[in-house]
């Protein structure tokens, strides 16, 4: 397109309605003809809200797009719609697959394939290269910046194997999906109320080798899990471990810390439990042969030991007393 459709921008200038120009990195359009002021240009930045006029002498300019889009564009759709225009669709396309596809076919609806050989990376915030870009603005609110959906399949029941797949082994470099926005929650299942059929596996299964299937780093102000449903277990752990199930290896004031109402145990497993009273019951309690080395030896109150021939009672600090052991 050479070097764009956009007109220069000049002072004192008559422009017709439906002219072009970029002031900065903004494009505007004349709504309404006439002469530039002197010292009147429009602003050379995106506005806060769309849309947005702009009076320049007798000349009023329409906000349209960023220049470095507007510059140079393959294809432009713009659609404005107004009370009484009912529906309306920027752009659309239908496309409905009649023949059997087979191994090797190719049926994509839209295809978008883009490619960098400058020789330069891009770098979010200064040469940001966005495959595809969803920009939602105005003053009132939509609903969905992207939404894919689906009537289901006369045959297996849905519409697709996957709603939304990222492949490839080398794709991303940072993350596959990156949520920066300051909605209450990044990533909800069923939040809406629609469409909140259970999940037949899990709302979210990892089944690859990753190092780590869930990592969470920075500083939280509340948890880094809060779990207030209302399901069997918390967390369902199985498989083999080389390490251990739960590991937890902070420098937390408290590793594990238990303050719910629990009706049979705060925790159990095979063969011992501890009650909601914190009373522990084992079958089986274990510990090394050991003996004090005297009666002033360093402990706290509740400090026991035993060995061949004794066992050992802490009654105060660095205070044993001891009871003598016999057979029977």
């Amino acid at each position: 397109m050479g070097t764009g459709y956009a007109k220069p921008y000049a002072a004192s200038t008559a422009y017709a309605v439906g002219d072009n120009i970029n002031v900065g990195n903004a494009t505007y359009r004349a709504e309404r003809a006439g002469t530039t002021g002197a010292n009147s240009a429009p602003p050379g930045s995106r506005p806060a809200k769309a849309p947005f006029i702009a009076s320049d002498g007798t000349v009023r300019w329409q906000w349209i797009n960023d220049a470095m889009i507007n510059a140079k564009v393959g294809s432009y759709f713009e659609t404005e719609v107004v009370d009484g225009a009912g529906a309306a669709w920027g752009a659309a396309f239908n496309y409905h697959i009649r023949t059997k596809p087979r191994a090797g076919q190719f049926f994509p609806g839209v295809e978008f394939d883009y490619a960098n050989d400058s020789g330069a990376d891009c770098a979010l915030g200064v040469t940001d290269c966005t495959a595809i870009r969803v920009g939602l603005a105005g003053n009132a609110q939509v609903t969905h910046g992207l939404q894919i959906t689906g009537d289901g399949s006369e045959t297996t029941g849905y519409s697709a194997i996957w709603a939304l797949r990222i492949n490839g082994e080398k794709v991303a470099q940072q993350s596959s999906i990156e949520v920066d926005s300051m909605s209450a929650v990044g990533l909800g299942f069923g939040i809406s109320g629609i469409g909140t059929s259970a999940h037949g596996v899990a709302a979210i299964r990892d089944v690859s080798t990753s190092p780590r299937s869930i990592q969470i780093a920075g500083v939280k102000s509340s948890s880094a899990i809060e779990d207030t449903s209302t399901t069997p277990t918390f967390a369902n752990i199985g498989g083999t471990k080389s390490l251990a199930g739960l590991r937890e290896a902070s420098t937390t004031p408290t590793g594990i810390l238990l303050q719910g109402r629990y009706a049979a145990a705060q925790i159990s497993g095979t063969g011992w439990s501890v009650n909601p009273a914190g009373i522990l019951t084992a079958s089986r309690l274990n510990s090394p042969l050991a003996t004090p080395a005297s009666s002033k030896a360093p402990c706290q109150a509740g400090d026991w030991a035993h060995d061949a021939n004794f066992v050992y009672t802490c009654i105060a600090a660095n205070t044993w007393k001891r009871a003598a052991l016999s057979s029977w």
